[in-house]
């Protein structure tokens, strides 16, 4: 068998990542999508969606007033989220999705630290 080689992550600032998509959708989709990228963040929501992923919504800064493009981080199972607090600094790594409504996706992330 094929042994599946192991990704390495981009590791990329959150305000630096966030702020490609926010300059330009159509690169940072190019460079970033469908590629493990790992980044730091301040949880601004742990939360689940309708359809019952968990996800946590990351905010590039500790500004708690912050009201620019966030990072939705999507979860398979809530065990890593249910130890998290909002406001606390995580490192995420993930699949990157498209840019949409004001957030960048992360699909099959999980928390570093």
């Amino acid at each position: 068998a094929q042994q599946e080689v192991k990704q390495e992550p981009i590791m990329v600032d959150a305000i630096a990542l966030v702020g490609e998509f926010d300059k330009n959708k159509l690169s940072a989709n190019e460079k970033y999508k469908d590629k493990l990228v790992q980044t730091t963040g301040y949880i601004k929501n742990i939360s689940n969606t309708a359809t019952g992923s968990y996800y946590l919504s990351l905010n590039p800064n500790n500004d708690q007033y912050y009201f620019g493009t966030t990072i939705a981080c999507y979860f398979e199972k809530k065990d890593e989220l249910t130890s998290l607090v909002n406001g606390q600094s995580v490192i995420v790594q993930g699949t990157m999705q498209e840019m949409t409504l004001g957030f960048v996706a992360m699909k099959d992330c999980k928390i570093i630290k």
